[in-house]
Order: C-alpha cells, then structure tokens, then sequence
C-alpha cells in the first residue's frame, strides 16, 4: 500500500476511536419497535440447526438462553421478561428442570429459584479465586479480577477460574420462553453490496470457497460438539456452512485455518506463508479477542495486510471481518477488544469487497440488558458457550443475506 494512502487510513482511525478502549455502554441505534412474528415451536431437547439460527433480535420464541446462578441469588433477568417459560433444561437439554418446585416466573419477569431448587449454583470462592489458577496443562493462568467491576463485593486480591470442558457449563441452565416485547439492541446490518460476487454464486447454485481464519473462537473452542458433549452444537463457522448449503442448495467447501491462542500479530505473520490460497470466494476474518493491549492502529495495519494479500491471490474474492465479543469484562484480559469495532468500520469504508460483522455491539447490548458474562461463557475468560457462539453465525449470516437471513 502507497504510505499516502496508509496514513489516510490512519488518520481515520484516529478520528473513529477517539476515547475508544474502555467499555461502552451504549447500544446500536436501530431498534426493532414492533413485535416479531408468532412462530410455531422447534426442538427443546437437542441440537438443531433451525432453532439455534433464530435471530435473537427477530425472536419471540427464545430458545435455550444460557443463565448461571451464584449461591445466594434466588433470581435473574433474561435477556427478554418472559410471558411464560416453556421449559427450563440443563446446559445439555438432557434434565427438565419442573416449574414451580425447581423455579417460577416472577410478576416482573424474573427466574426466580424457590427454596429447595435443584436447580445446580456457582458459590463464589469457586469462581473468584485467592490465588492464581494453574491449569492440568501447568500453565498460570493468571487472570486479575478488579473487584470494582464484579457483580457480588469482594475484598482482596482474587483472580478468575480458568474453567475447562463443563466445569462452568455444568451449573449453567438453559431457558426457553416466550415474550411479547419488541427488541431494543442492535440489529446487525445486511452488507450485500459488499459480498456481490460471493451471492452471485450462490443464487446461480454455485458452489463456494469460504476459508475461516482466526483465534480459538474461530476455531469452535468449548463448543459442546468441539469438545464432543451435549447438546452437540455445531461450531459457528460449521452452522454457517449448513445455512447456506440448506437455505440456498449448494456445495460450500470449508476450510477452517483458526489457531487457539493466535493474536492479530501472528494470525498476519502466519497468513500468506502457511493460510492464505486461491480459488477462496469468502475470507472470514475473526481476530481481536486475544489483542488487549494491541492498539487500534496497529490491529487496523495488521487487518489490513492480510486483506490486502487475500486479494492479491484472490482478485475476486471478498471479506467478512468480525468485530469479537468483549470478553470478561471484571478482568484484566478485558482492554481494546471493543473499539476494534472502529477499525473494521475504517477498513470496511476502504475497500468496496470487505463488510464489518458486528458481533461486539451484539454482545455490549447483551450486557446493558442484564445478562453477565458468566451466563454466555465456557472459559470464563473469553471463550462464548453454545448460546453465544451461535450469536457469531447469526450476526455473520445477517451481514451476508440481510433480510433474506431467516426471511421466515
């Protein structure tokens, strides 16, 4: 790239962010202001592509959200105040939990635990530790907690636990229910005019290349089906893949070339010499989660050589680069994730085949809505469970289709 045209890139950067880095509070501005339609039920008890690709903003069937309760607390908001709930299941849909002994639904809307519920809870010397966490790999994981950003009071020096498998997920519960209040987040914008080759395709029955890249969340890490356990929830690039080889009648070749642990640096450093190939239709890009004290800059520079070398060998190929969930915010592993938002925008205005997926606005509504991040993770650092990793195919496949995306 010209430097000329590089220092423009950055200068807008430097305008976008502005204050950017710390956590916002404030929603997209697009408000659904009506209610979804009515739709007939889907699976309750197990995996399913259709269910789990229910837009949560298009929705008033909400199926399997995710919820943890601390010892002590009898009650918590959903992401939505339920009508009725439907039913309520453990983290692998595999135990009905029964209403009225296990829990009820307050005046309010409310879950509320009665006394006696068997419904399993986290005590909080379990999740707030005294002293680093070491892993069976025997690495330190060493994950600071700010005591004034948690949810319950604490004194003292404590740091995260570093959960593994279904060590959090096993106190996680899953709430289906229905409401009748319309959405006020953020509704991800369709992005077509960037993709127009990609859908071209596809509406000719083509079949397409789409090559994933990025860090663990790429990958699928603690995904139920990646760590093979219950309920066996595809990956987020797989549930992809599915929607449009079901929606659309074609054959996607996948190629997932994710990296647990690669920050924007080595996914760039690694890109053309072991990634990077021809005859790719879509490159989706997920970098960021493990940058937090990458500066904005920097990430736009890095983002952008990979994009700019994906073209290069890829003249006709177009982008998706996804804006990551913050991750737990009450740690010091929580820094620039969210205004990395800024750079993909600067980046998307730049190049006419490249579209911004936003899931981090998805995820910040999510928090000024009422759900924790203990409710939405595997890892309790930065990796989303079942329900939030579906989030990522949602938004993604909403950039790619807009209101085509689950037209029903």
């Amino acid at each position: 790239m010209k430097t000329k045209g590089m220092a423009a890139i950055m200068l807008a950067v430097c305008v976008l962010l502005g204050g950017c880095g710390g956590r916002s509070d404030t929603p997209g501005t697009d408000e659904q202001t009506t209610l979804a339609p009515v739709r007939p039920l889907m699976a309750l008890d197990a995996y399913d592509l259709d269910t789990y690709l229910l837009p949560i903003w298009d929705a008033r069937e909400i199926y399997q959200e995710t919820v943890m309760f601390f010892e002590g607390e009898s009650e918590r908001s959903l992401l939505y105040a339920p009508q009725d709930i439907i039913c309520v299941r453990n983290y692998g849909l595999d135990i009905v939990y029964e209403e009225g002994k296990d829990y009820t639904l307050s005046e309010d809307g409310k879950l509320v635990l009665p006394e006696g519920s068997s419904i399993p809870r986290f005590a909080v010397e379990e999740y707030y530790l005294t002293q680093p966490d070491t892993r069976t790999d025997g690495k330190d994981a060493t994950i600071k907690v700010y005591n004034d950003r948690t949810a319950v009071p604490l004194e003292g020096d404590h740091w995260l636990n570093f959960f593994e498998r279904d060590e959090l997920t096993s106190k996680q519960i899953s709430v289906c229910y229905r409401h009748a209040q319309p959405w006020k987040g953020p509704v991800p914008e369709g992005k077509g005019e960037k993709l127009q080759n990609f859908l071209s395709k596809v509406g000719k029955g083509k079949s397409v290349t789409i090559l994933f890249y990025g860090d663990s969340i790429t990958t699928g890490a603690q995904s139920s089906s990646y760590e093979h356990m219950r309920p066996q929830a595809d990956i987020w690039p797989e549930m992809i893949k599915k929607y449009i080889e079901k929606e659309y009648g074609v054959t996607v070749n996948y190629l997932n070339e994710a990296v647990g642990g690669y920050t924007t640096t080595r996914g760039a450093e690694n890109f053309s010499a072991g990634v990077n190939r021809s005859g790719v239709d879509l490159l989706v890009l997920g970098f960021g989660m493990n940058d937090p004290e990458t500066s904005p800059m920097r990430y736009t520079e890095l983002m952008m050589s990979m994009i700019e070398a994906f073209r290069q060998t890829n003249p006709s190929g177009e982008v998706i680069a996804v804006a990551p969930m913050t991750p737990n915010y009450e740690t010091d592993w929580y820094g620039n994730q969210a205004s990395f938002r800024n750079s993909l925008s600067v980046i998307e205005g730049r190049y006419g085949f490249c579209a911004c997926a936003d899931v981090t606005s998805m995820f910040e509504y999510l928090f000024t809505a009422g759900k924790q991040f203990r409710d939405v993770t595997v890892n309790n650092v930065n990796h989303p469970n079942d329900f939030a990793a579906r989030l990522y195919a949602q938004v993604i496949l909403k950039t790619i289709f807009g209101d085509e995306f689950r037209k029903d």
